[in-house]
């Protein structure tokens, strides 16, 4: 439910600025989303745009040339003050709200306006997603539906990008303040999860649309961005989520007998594409002499290395090597993923270990994914450790038992 109209109202600006995203740099992941508007609606011109207290200030923008203009232009204003989820000007000359804006008359010639409010989970309307043409025209039902679905698409990635920030601010806080975390969680399943399976149809109608138009291919691509994204912020949630799980002792492994051909498999399957996609060159080698199969959670043990394998791409250059080795380490099976650059210190490792991911010396956060890789490691009979050399490598080692008793599998 919108909760004001108004843009100077106090409670609307401190949700602006607990986002802490104003006078930001431009972050990719944001320009995509205006990139893709453009595409899809055939606009010269689109943006984020969040309304502060004397100013509007554009996120992404494209086709404006400026990060920010004064409120006496702006349209948004309009939209915010109207309380709909979207405002549409099919013509701008022919409405009194617009007619004699300075951006209707003016060189800019806007003559269409359509802008779906980006609006927190409280209720605030903090902007809009914005998309403008200097011709008027026509705006259909599933037109608009799509721009109102990408408009949460990105309230979401605001959602996430704060999530980001408060977990370097919180650092070890966070994992030691049980209440806290579960705040955090309430917000990512509940405010993060509900416009998933409705952005990824939206990807997915853009996708066939473009199949048909002339010179769609780029637009598939960004539509396959698209999807990626939200893979990413699916990723997320659920590493969240499991890793409240692991503070209450809950997360649940089903093991079964599992081939070590299909281990590799998966593996090799997996994350070469990852790899392939971040410019990276990926190797997998498995020693002979290793048992034909093993007792294991098969999904679990690809969850772990997965998060490895994430962080490890994290800091790989492009052109640099990601390699996987699967090996025999006395009783245990050894999984070492290791990738050139980004070597770190001892202390660093020792910290990584404990729960805190240390980028630099100004940044700190929890080690979420290596939290849940060691876990199940742990849930497996073995461990994750770490070795590494400063400025070259780093090699983060998954052991799991090879001979954990069959007991251990579901009935």
């Amino acid at each position: 439910m919108p909760m004001t109209r108004d843009i100077s109202d106090e409670d609307r600006l401190n949700a602006l600025y607990r986002y802490r995203i104003l006078d930001s740099p431009r972050e990719e992941d944001f320009d995509q989303i205006v990139q893709l508007v453009c595409e899809v609606y055939k606009v010269p011109i689109a943006a984020i745009n969040l309304v502060d207290r004397d100013r509007q200030w554009f996120k992404a923008e494209a086709g404006l040339g400026c990060d920010e203009t004064d409120l006496e232009c702006s349209i948004c204003v309009h939209a915010i003050d109207s309380g709909d989820e979207l405002f549409v000007v099919e013509d701008t000359t022919k409405n009194p709200i617009t007619a004699n804006n300075r951006n209707v008359t003016g060189p800019v010639g806007i003559r269409f306006y359509a802008g779906a409010t980006l609006r927190t989970p409280e209720g605030h309307a903090l902007g809009t997603l914005l998309i403008v043409d200097t011709s008027p025209r026509k705006f259909s039902k599933m037109q608009a539906k799509l721009l109102h679905t990408l408009a949460r698409q990105v309230v979401s990635m605001m959602e996430t990008r704060r999530i980001s920030e408060f977990r370097k601010d919180k650092g070890i806080g966070l994992q030691s303040d049980l209440d806290l975390n579960k705040d955090v969680l309430s917000i990512v399943s509940h405010d993060l999860r509900s416009p998933m399976s409705a952005i990824t149809l939206a990807a997915h109608m853009t996708s066939e649309i473009a199949k048909g138009m002339k010179d769609g291919a780029k637009l598939v691509n960004l539509s396959s961005i698209l999807k990626t994204s939200v893979q990413d912020m699916s990723r997320l949630i659920s590493d969240l989520t499991e890793y409240s799980a692991i503070d209450e002792g809950q997360l649940l492994m089903k093991f079964r007998k599992t081939g070590l051909s299909e281990i590799a498999l998966s593996l090799d399957t997996r994350f070469r594409v990852l790899a392939e996609r971040a410019g990276v060159r990926f190797s997998i080698e498995v020693d002979d002499g290793l048992p034909a199969a093993l007792i294991i959670d098969p999904y679990r043990l690809l969850q772990a290395v997965g998060n490895l394998v994430t962080n490890a791409l994290q800091f790989t250059p492009k052109k640099g090597k990601l390699a996987l080795h699967l090996r025999a380490q006395d009783s245990f099976l050894g999984i070492d993923v290791t990738n050139s650059g980004g070597g770190v210190t001892a202390a660093a490792i020792e910290d990584m270990l404990k729960g805190i991911w240390t980028t630099d010396a100004g940044s700190k956060g929890l080690g979420i994914g290596l939290s849940i890789a060691r876990s199940i490691a742990r849930g497996h009979g073995g461990d994750v450790t770490a070795t590494s050399v400063e400025g070259e490598s780093m090699t983060f080692s998954l052991t799991v038992a090879m001979n954990l008793p069959a007991s251990r599998m579901l009935g």
